[in-house]
Formats: C-alpha cells, sequence, structure tokens
C-alpha cells in the first residue's frame, strides 16, 4: 500500500461552528429538540448516538442538506441557517464524506479530486497543484490516473477525503465514514483521518455510532439521546464521569449497581448497596464528591466499569469498596477473560487482563475496586440491565 506523504501544506483557513436551539421535524415527528453545539476552530468534535438520535440529521442541517424547522446556524462569523435565511449548501464553504464514499464512478482520482476545485473555476495549474498534495498526504499519488471505483473500499474512502479537504473547507463534515470498513481497515482509517486533521487543524463535525471511534478521535464527544444532547465534554471526562445511565452504557460496558448516601464528609461520599451481598459500604472520593451535589439519604446507581474490577481471593468485611462474589463463568477473549459474577441480588461483568495475577476458576471469590475508579449516576424507574 502507497504510503502518505509528509509533504507541506498551505493551511486552510479554518472557522468555528455554532448551531443555536435547533429544531428538526420529519412528517410532523420533531427529530431534534433545541440542539446547541458550539465547535471552535480547528477542533475535532463527534456527534455520537445511536440511530435516529437526530446526529445524522443535525450533521444535514449544518451542511445545507436539510432545512431545520428553527434555530441558527453560523459558520465563522456568517449566519447560513436562520428562520429567514437559508444559504445553499455549495455556498457554505463546508464539505461532506459520506458514508458510501460517493466517489463519481465515470472519473479518475485525479479528476475526483479535482471536481470541487473545478466547480469553483480554480485555474488549471492550482487545481494540479492542490490535487496532487492531497494524493500525496492520502498515500495515493500513484493511483492518479486510475478510475476511482476500481479502488479498494479504503481506498475509495481515501479518496472522498482528498476531494473534500481539496477545496479547503471551513469546516469539513464526515457522516459515518468507516461504517462500510471492515475492522482492520476502519482502525487504519481511523488513524488516517486523525493523521490528517493535525496537519491541517480544519474543524471538523463528525458522525458516529461506534464509541471506539469517538473515543480515540474526538477533542470532544456530545452525546446524542433522542434528538438532545446528554453530556458534551472531552472522552475521558465523559467516560469516567457520566450523566446518567444512556451515556455510561453508550460509552462502554458498565456494571449499574443501586446504592444509597448514608454519609459526606470532606471530599468522599459513603454508600451502601444492599444489593449485593453483606450490603458492603463503599466511598467515592476526590472529583467525584466535588461535582456532586447528593445528600445523605439520596439513592444513585454506581458505575463500575468492568476494568476497574479486581478479583480477590476472599472478601474482608472491614473493607471498603470490597466485596464477597460467585464465579459463575469465564470467556477467554485473547487480551482478557470475561468473568461473569454473582453477588446477592446482581449480576456483573469483570475484565481480568491475560496473563494477570487472578483467581481462577468458578466458585467464591470477592471484588475490589478503587474509590478513584468508581463514580455514579441518578437512579432512574427503568428496568433492570
Amino acid at each position: 500500500m502507497a504510503q502518505p506523504s509528509s509533504v507541506h501544506l498551505s493551511q486552510p483557513q479554518t472557522s468555528g461552528l455554532e448551531v443555536t436551539n435547533l429544531v428538526v421535524s420529519y412528517e410532523g415527528n420533531q427529530v431534534v429538540h433545541g440542539l446547541d453545539l458550539s465547535v471552535q476552530p480547528s477542533e475535532f468534535m463527534t456527534l455520537l448516538g445511536p440511530s435516529g438520535c437526530g446526529k445524522s440529521t443535525t450533521l444535514r442541517c449544518v451542511a445545507g442538506l436539510h432545512k431545520a424547522d428553527s434555530g441558527t446556524i453560523v459558520i465563522g462569523d456568517r449566519v447560513v441557517s436562520d428562520g429567514a435565511n437559508h444559504v445553499r449548501p455549495e455556498h457554505r464553504n463546508v464539505n461532506m464524506v459520506f458514508q458510501s464514499y460517493a466517489v463519481w464512478p465515470h472519473m479518475t482520482v485525479f479528476d475526483n479530486v479535482a471536481y470541487g476545485l473545478r466547480r469553483a473555476g480554480v485555474a488549471f495549474p492550482e487545481v494540479k497543484r492542490r490535487v496532487d498534495e492531497m494524493l500525496d498526504l492520502v498515500g495515493l499519488g500513484e493511483f492518479a490516473g486510475r478510475g476511482a471505483t476500481g479502488l479498494s473500499g479504503g481506498q475509495q474512502q481515501r479518496v472522498a477525503l482528498a476531494r473534500a479537504l481539496a477545496t479547503r473547507p471551513k469546516v469539513l463534515l464526515l457522516d459515518e465514514p468507516l461504517s462500510n470498513l471492515d475492522s482492520v481497515l476502519r482502525a487504519r482509517m481511523r488513524a488516517e483521518i486523525m493523521r490528517l486533521h493535525r496537519e491541517l487543524g480544519t474543524t471538523t463535525l463528525y458522525v458516529t455510532h461506534d464509541c471506539s471511534e469517538a473515543l480515540s478521535m474526538s477533542d470532544r464527544i456530545a452525546v446524542l439521546d433522542k434528538g438532545r444532547i446528554d453530556q458534551l465534554g472531552a472522552p475521558v471526562e465523559l467516560y469516567d464521569n457520566p450523566a446518567n445511565r444512556f451515556v455510561a452504557r453508550f460509552l462502554g460496558p458498565a456494571n449499574f449497581i443501586a446504592a444509597e448516601v448514608v454519609d459526606m464528609r470532606g471530599d468522599e461520599i459513603a454508600l451502601v448497596s444492599p444489593v449485593l451481598a453483606g450490603s458492603p459500604q463503599f466511598v467515592l472520593k476526590d472529583e467525584h464528591a466535588k461535582r456532586s451535589s447528593l445528600s445523605k439519604g439520596a439513592k444513585v446507581d454506581l458505575v463500575m466499569r468492568p476494568e476497574r474490577l479486581a478479583l480477590r481471593p476472599r472478601a474482608d468485611s472491614r473493607l471498603d469498596n470490597h466485596f464477597p462474589a460467585e464465579t459463575i463463568h469465564r470467556d477467554f477473549l485473547g487480551a482478557k477473560s470475561e468473568v461473569r459474577l454473582r453477588s446477592g441480588e446482581v449480576e456483573l461483568v469483570c475484565d481480568v487482563p491475560h496473563g494477570a495475577t487472578s483467581v481462577t476458576g468458578t466458585g467464591e471469590t470477592a471484588v475490589f475496586i478503587d474509590p478513584r475508579d468508581l463514580t455514579w449516576v441518578p437512579r432512574e424507574a427503568r428496568s433492570a440491565d
């Protein structure tokens, strides 16, 4: 496979993006509910959520492919959509990369990448310079004269990226661009997109339902559910301190344990879980306590990530964050084993790295979680996980 070049690129003029109180309906059903979003110049922002959450609809409104019912969209210092104004897509200085690649089958790789530049009336010498520059950047310089649809899926997606970036858009929009690729190509293209973002600094709004893409690529993530942003922040912040069960679950596997606050002392919160064997006590520390507005008697769900749980030979009831459990099943998955446990009324999952010294087999064991690895979300009236 051809390797990307380290050519020096002139930097595009990038701009921020502001979406204010965006409302969108389809056939009388409101699918985006007053959404607010601010993307800083050169930021890589991801809209993450399940099918039907409004993420692609929001992206299409920014692109100008769909007209919102109400709300304002500003790119740089220019209003491109509001109640009285709707700038056509070709006049917004944004480009979009689609899930389906959308390369022109009757054109060569060169002509595909040159398409937007020619439409804009750029002179041929500059067209050739920019196309050659972009093809070298994505490692396709030697394929310039080939038919675009004769390339592999990963190569076609790189053609689509080069075409989108050649016109130096103020904002780059990507709508699930990796979902048609296999896992190996997906990882390769993920790295490719991030390399291009580092080199070009283009303001990017990326849509995906894949939490690994969002966590690994984004400066910030907006998690959407039912047309609203449930939480927005840096990947580590969202993973470690989710706002609710939906965010916690969508960003990765999680065990939810019902608990009640029994004490507040300094930077610590003490809780008891009546649903685990022995009704153990747990302690939350540091930023978890500082961010909370809890009071004694509050009912919450503790969030325990499987990789944060440690197995020990036996439980010690004198210790916080420590409870007995029974190992009921384990699956060897190569890099780790997934251990299924039962404690009291709860089944939970623990990840044990391959080769780690830990309890083996099935039967009685104990589970420990460091106070710094434990967080909570508000208790919700919903069915058990």
